[in-house]
């Protein structure tokens, strides 16, 4: 589960903004923020309040960031304000920083010592006939973000990575068929036989329980990975909207790309010689999920 961390950094790097004379823009762990120029160098400490963070007032106003947070009711229904990503000038700033305190040492969490907690958006209400969330699709918010954890893993070293991906694929992604040849997605039925991967690893027919067809796209992301089984250099396109299928084993082969609907580790990197995972991450671009592991 994501966890919200007011953590004592260092600035990585400072480049120019090219439309402000006033700013820089400075890397935070793996986060970009835009600051007041000549304030700060690199290896500078600062206080690090990522996106999603609530501070009280009595904070706010001390830090003297009021202006650069957004007020916004929590699930408890009170006003809170939280820090959000802001464009200044054209480029985007992820989070806020400051100063650090007297004694505050590299890599210290002071969440509480600023009292900030986690942004808890309210219940969505259903109103009259409206439709409850389809439970095949369930909502994936709290995972960590790569960018927070910049020297986790290092250049060249061998990791297993599934990545979250909110999305469906495109009518013509091939779906590789149990017994051989492939299929274009939406030319799949209900109750046909599919490649799929058992629990063991194992490949396995899987049973088509289900068929989504979820409209148009006006917008496309391409994955390319690596595949353990049918070789390597393929590619995937998915998407906020269009086709997706439920099956057996919750996974399935889109041109020949290993991806997963529902019910199952996703997420999730680890170092190849660890059984448990070092960090998860996450990358949202849509709102129903679509998880796919490049193996």
């Amino acid at each position: 589960m994501s966890t919200i961390k007011v953590e004592v950094c260092e600035i990585l790097e400072l480049k120019i903004h090219a439309n402000a004379d006033a700013l820089e823009l400075a890397t935070v762990q793996g986060w970009q923020m835009c600051v007041k120029k000549g304030v700060h160098q690199p290896g500078d400490l600062v206080v690090y309040f990522e996106q999603g963070t609530v501070l009280t007032r009595e904070i706010a106003e001390r830090l003297n960031v009021g202006a650069y947070l957004s007020e916004k009711t929590d699930i408890n229904g009170d006003r809170v304000l939280v820090v959000h990503r802001i464009k200044l000038r054209g480029e985007p700033s992820f989070g806020l920083v400051v100063h650090p305190e007297s004694g505050m040492k590299l890599g210290e969490d002071v969440a509480e010592f600023y009292h900030a907690t986690k942004y808890n958006p309210p219940v969505k209400a259903q109103a009259g006939d409206s439709a409850s969330d389809d439970p095949h699709f369930p909502r994936y918010t709290n995972l960590e973000n790569m960018r927070s954890y910049p020297y986790l893993l290092e250049s060249g070293e061998a990791v297993v990575a599934t990545e979250k991906i909110h999305g469906c694929l495109t009518y013509k992604t091939k779906i590789s068929m149990w017994g051989g040849g492939y299929k274009p997605i939406h030319k799949i039925e209900v109750g046909e036989f599919i490649v799929g991967i058992n629990v063991k690893g194992e490949v396995v027919p899987s049973k088509v329980l289900n068929k989504f067809n979820n409209g148009s796209a006006e917008k496309w992301l391409n994955v390319r990975g690596k595949r353990r089984l049918f070789g390597s250099g393929n590619s995937i396109n998915v998407d906020s909207s269009k086709w997706d299928l439920e099956t057996e084993t919750h996974n399935f082969f889109a041109n020949s790309i290993l991806v997963h609907n529902s019910n199952c580790r996703v997420g999730f990197v680890w170092h190849t010689d660890e059984e448990q995972p070092t960090m998860m991450a996450g990358s949202r671009t849509g709102s129903i999920p679509l998880f796919i592991a490049l193996l």
